[in-house]
């Protein structure tokens, strides 16, 4: 349990919208995999609209996975795990890469990355602050439970 945890609040804060590009064109962004990921401008960056589900590194590395607890929290290379162990849950929340994985720089697909902290800020700045950025980024799908306070896509 503390595995899932620990990773899907990483996944959250760290992949929700996943990566930041520096071309600015909206065409579907595709990862080693062959995954495509639709892209939207927000304010002056353009972020990927879901998150990450790869099985591998840019490089074609395959990712380490079906870590158990302990071998999680030992891990020294990059691993990913799905939300609660269900695999229908990849298509939903996108996989949960430990730090290693998520740090690399390898990660996302080619031309993209995993956002800094000052493209964080700059992201919760647009959107109108921490009181109301977080709702402006969900959805309004049944994904959330009411009341979705925010929600608007």
């Amino acid at each position: 349990m503390k595995k899932t945890l620990f990773c899907f609040a990483f996944a959250v804060s760290v992949l929700f919208v996943s990566c930041k590009k520096d071309d600015p064109n909206l065409e579907p962004v595709k990862d080693i995999d062959g995954n495509e990921y639709a892209v939207v401008k927000i304010g002056d960056q353009y972020w990927m609209t879901q998150n990450l589900i790869t099985t591998k590194y840019n490089d074609g590395t395959a990712i380490a996975t079906g870590l158990n607890d302990s071998a999680w929290a030992a891990a020294s290379a990059g691993a990913y795990a799905l939300y609660e162990g269900v695999a229908s849950n990849n298509t939903v929340y996108g996989k949960l890469y430990n730090w290693q994985a998520a740090s690399s720089a390898k990660l996302a697909p080619t031309g993209w990355h995993v956002p800094t902290r000052t493209e964080w800020t700059q992201l919760v700045e647009f959107l109108g602050g921490s009181g109301v950025a977080g709702g402006k980024l969900k959805s309004t799908s049944s994904l959330w439970n009411a009341p979705n306070t925010g929600a608007d896509n």
